[in-house]
């Protein structure tokens, strides 16, 4: 048994690639990359590769790795502009500023241990340093000298971003002298677990920060300051993180001052008691995982959304009063015992599970429909059994987990949209809906149960235009003369048996789906266009609508002695999923009365024979049908652009009618599941875009003429060894799905030289190659890579013209020559489509023919050889002179048989008679 040796990267991939893929690695990629041998150690090292990472990451190597070695990889990155490192010592920060002087991000993570920074000496190395990140050990302290900060804000007068954790001794940002050091270009300060005693001086000494965010102040690191009462900074937007020694904020100006913060955010303060915020530059107020946070007010600001139901488990006060207030989210906060007062333009409100009574609900929506103009209410989780509300400006409600509801009186005269989920076994909907006029918008989930077949609920001033039943204990559903209602889901209803839709004129859209309905009933809604009903098993289904567009998965699983009646003439899409009940005399009835079906879609329809399809069907979708032996045509349709066809018994013949009549018209096929009676396929589609093959395995040989083909999707199919492909996008072959293992055989004909990465990646186990190429010059360089990267390649057969008529003949002959060496000395014979060779009788020529050539193709060819011009040639074949048009494969031609050349003489000034003896006339593979 013998082994092919592995294929180098080298071998498959140019240097150009190569460049590109290293230019996306890190360092410690390169060094893995240069350690594999010699030949990558040299390419990482010429390539150039080094010399543009811009970004070095030392963190968790430089515990192994000595300074020395850093710096050397350090000699190689001049152009590093963020370096992160875990040490930084004195010493190394000069060496470090010569080797990489345009850092412009410097990350120090300080490990257990590590050494302190000094900030004067990286200060001094990068003036013009924009990002400094110090990091260190939770148990380790005074990192960074206590007027190091000072310096660093003095000089680098181009930072932007600062950031310190757990450095201990941060006194403030004033220099020997006190007075604080002014950074005018200083954005952002990010300080955690750090000694901040004068919060103040942090802000003063960077008049145009933006944000201020202090983390992880414990009561051990940050004792002095037990909130934010008097020392307030100037910055745009404050966080304050995991401060548990924050236990009240009074986010108040002093008399006659204005706060700069625009932005608050308390995240994870576990202390935090108390809020108190009035400032009119407020616009944005965060609170997160603050549960003993009891007391908030919030007055005069310009906020315009706020919640508080994430993490506040409990308020006793909450005061609310600004001139901008639109939302309010109080849920799952505890306001049982709670003083509240809203005041404001408020519009939404959400109280859901906020331990009030109904009572004070109703109290608290009658107040601010007077004071306010609110519109949206979200209530629930409450145990009362009867629910009041009255509101003249309410116009949204939802109502959820109201189990122990069991009867709503309310007046909404301008209630548009009722959402009411999981409610209580004794609600009657029917009342409810009595005293909402302008209700439009009806959702009801997990009810319990229903009033007989919600007739009733129907009531003559009705105006709904959507209602939606999910999960509901409904077991009939009667909708009558309701000409309001425009859209109807009924899904998931388990027990619900019965439907009739009768006389709703403006009902647009109708879906049943994973609702257990045996009868449906459709009369008189000349409007609907969509019907869905996927997983219902009917007993009897009626449908009739002169405007029905789309019906999705209909009667899926329609039991076979059903009754299945469809009277819609303006039907556009049809999808009938495993419909067991339908055989091919009830489809027949159906489709001939849908004369302007475009999408018709079959799946699992196992009774079903012959199918006769509309004539204006655009796409065709037949699946899992095992039974169906026949597709037939109407003689006027020619539209049809998508055909699916999975897991169905056609014939051979039956397939190649279909490709044959649409082959003009097609844009995608797919093909899946072929029965083994297809051993050779040909699809010749000149406007097919996407083809996909699946699963046919039986399948040996394929011929694709599709000269606008941008998808080829080709799987399952173990026995396909030969392949034809005409193609004008070479890039079709790079996105095959996977690559073809079987193929052994590939036919070619293209505009442009394929690349030989993408032969070698789609086709690894090819051996045979014919290759024709239009509009492009085979060259020897290409021939040599050709056959490196298809190392299985065997026989490679090419067109003579395509080693460029530019050279003239004398010239080709040579380059024929030198090509024909390199395949012998890769063990590969080699062949040409139109092959002439002198004989040695001096003026017969000795023909080898491809029969699908055209004459012109031959001419063109004795032109090279001869010198001959190609509109001076005339040829003759039994007596007849052959236009260049005609094709070869249209005169018949057999083994022997000469074809005569008529033509200057290129030495003589006379006309030369010179006999074409045709040696092979082959055929290419056509199915």
């Amino acid at each position: 048994m013998s082994f092919e040796p592995a294929r180098n990267s080298f071998d498959v991939l140019s240097p150009e690639l190569l460049i590109k893929i290293t230019s996306f690695l890190d360092w410690r990629s390169l060094i893995r990359l240069s350690s594999v041998n010699t030949r990558w150690r040299a390419f990482i090292q010429d390539c150039g590769s080094w010399g543009k990472l811009d970004r070095m990451d030392m963190t968790t190597e430089q515990a192994d790795l000595p300074w020395d070695q850093i710096l050397n990889l350090m000699n190689r990155t001049p152009v590093v502009r963020r370096l992160a490192v875990s040490t930084f010592p004195d010493l190394i920060v000069p060496q470090v500023a010569r080797l990489c002087p345009h850092i412009k991000e410097l990350i120090v993570k300080i490990p257990e241990g590590g050494s302190r920074v000094s900030l004067s000496a990286v200060t001094n190395a990068y003036p013009g340093l924009e990002v400094l990140e110090i990091t260190a050990a939770r148990s380790f302290g005074d990192l960074v000298s206590n007027r190091g900060t000072a310096f660093l804000l003095e000089h680098a007068k181009q930072l932007r971003r600062l950031v310190f954790r757990n450095v201990a001794n941060i006194v403030d940002f004033a220099n020997d002298q006190g007075v604080p050091v002014v950074s005018t270009s200083l954005r952002e300060v990010t300080i955690g677990a750090c000694a901040i005693p004068n919060l103040a001086s942090i802000t003063d000494a960077c008049p145009s920060l933006e944000q201020l965010h202090l983390r992880d102040l414990d009561t051990n690191s940050f004792p002095t300051i037990d909130g934010l009462d008097g020392v307030i900074p100037s910055c745009e937007c404050l966080i304050l993180e995991n401060c548990s020694n924050v236990r009240n904020i009074n986010f108040i100006p002093p008399e006659g001052e204005t706060l700069c913060v625009k932005k608050l955010c308390l995240l994870g303060c576990s202390n935090l008691e108390e809020l108190n915020v009035n400032s009119s530059a407020l616009a944005s107020l965060e609170v997160e995982v603050c549960p003993l946070l009891t007391n908030v007010a919030v007055r005069n600001t310009v906020i315009e959304e706020l919640d508080l139901s994430n993490g506040v488990s409990r308020l006793e006060y909450l005061n609310l009063d600004g001139r901008h207030f639109k939302s309010l989210n109080v849920s799952h906060c505890n306001l049982r015992d709670s003083g509240v007062q809203i005041s404001g333009p408020l519009q939404s409100l959400n109280l859901f599970e906020s331990g009030l009574s109904v009572n004070q609900i109703e109290s608290m929506v009658a107040q601010l429909s007077r004071t306010s103009n609110l519109q949206c209410l979200e209530i629930g989780k409450f145990s009362s059994r009867m629910l009041s509300l009255n509101s003249n400006t309410l116009e949204t409600l939802i109502v959820r987990d109201a189990s122990s509801v069991a009867s709503i009186d309310v007046f909404l005269p301008k209630l548009n949209t009722f959402i009411f989920r999981k409610g209580g076994r004794e609600l009657d909907i029917d009342e409810v809906l009595r005293n909402l006029p302008c209700l439009q918008h009806l959702e009801l989930t997990d009810m319990i149960s229903f009033h007989g077949d919600c007739r009733r609920i129907w009531t003559s001033n009705c105006q709904l235009r959507t209602l939606m039943v999910r999960r509901c204990q409904l077991n009939s559903f009667w909708m009558h003369d309701i000409p309001t209602i425009e859209s109807l889901t009924l899904e998931s209803c388990n027990k619900l048996r019965s439907v009739s839709i009768i006389g709703c004129t403006n009902l647009v859209q109708l879906s049943t789906n994973w609702s257990d309905v045996r009868q449906l009933v459709i009369r008189n809604t000349n409007s609907l266009q969509t019907l869905s009903t996927v997983n219902c098993r009917f007993d009897l289904i009626e449908v009739s609508s002169t405007s029905l567009l789309q019906l999705h998965e209909l009667c899926a699983s329609l039991a076979s002695d059903s009754t299945f009646v469809l009277r819609c003439p303006q039907l556009e899409f049809l999808h009938l999923d495993r419909c067991t009940g339908v055989n091919t005399e009830i489809l027949t009835r159906v489709l001939q009365g849908c004369q302007f079906l475009s999408t018709l879609k079959l799946f699992g329809c196992k009774n079903v024979s012959s199918v006769m399809i509309p004539p204006c069907v655009q796409q065709l979708d037949i699946r899992g049908m095992r039974q169906l032996k026949e597709i037939h045509f109407a003689e006027n349709h020619t539209s049809l652009e998508a055909l699916h066809l999975y897991d169905t018994c056609l014939t051979h013949d039956a397939l190649k009618s279909l490709m044959l009549n649409f082959r003009h018209t097609l844009k995608s096929l797919s093909l899946g599941g072929c029965t083994n009676e297809i051993i050779a396929l040909c699809v010749d589609m000149p406007v097919l875009t996407e083809f996909n093959l699946e699963r046919c395995t039986h399948l040996s040989t394929l011929q694709m003429n599709c000269t606008n083909l941008s998808s080829v999707r080709i799987l399952g199919c173990p026995h396909l060894a030969s392949l034809l492909v005409k193609l004008s996008n070479l890039s079709t072959i790079s996105r095959l799905s996977e690559p073809l293992f079987p193929v052994q055989s590939l036919t070619l004909v293209t505009e442009r030289c394929p690349a030989a990465e993408l032969l070698q990646t789609g086709f690894p186990n090819l051996q045979t190659l014919s290759l024709y190429v239009e509009y492009d010059h085979i060259s020897i360089p290409y021939i040599s890579n050709l056959v490196d990267c298809c190392l299985t390649i065997r026989k490679l057969q090419v067109s003579e013209e395509c080693f460029g008529s530019l050279w003239g003949s004398k010239t080709k002959d040579k380059k024929m020559v030198v090509a024909r060496k390199v395949l012998t000395g890769k063990g590969i014979s080699s062949q040409s489509f139109v092959d002439i060779r002198h004989s040695t009788s001096g003026d017969t020529f000795r023909v080898n023919l491809q029969l699908h050539r055209s004459v012109s193709d031959l001419k063109k060819a004795i032109e090279l050889r001869t010198g001959i011009p190609e509109y001076a040639q005339q040829l003759v074949f039994r007596s007849r002179k052959i236009e260049s048009s005609t094709l070869l494969e249209t005169l018949q031609i057999s083994p022997n048989e000469t074809m005569y050349l008529m033509g200057p003489h290129p030495k003589k000034a006379k006309d030369q008679i010179s006999p074409l003896v045709i040696v092979e006339a082959t055929q290419l593979p056509c199915i």
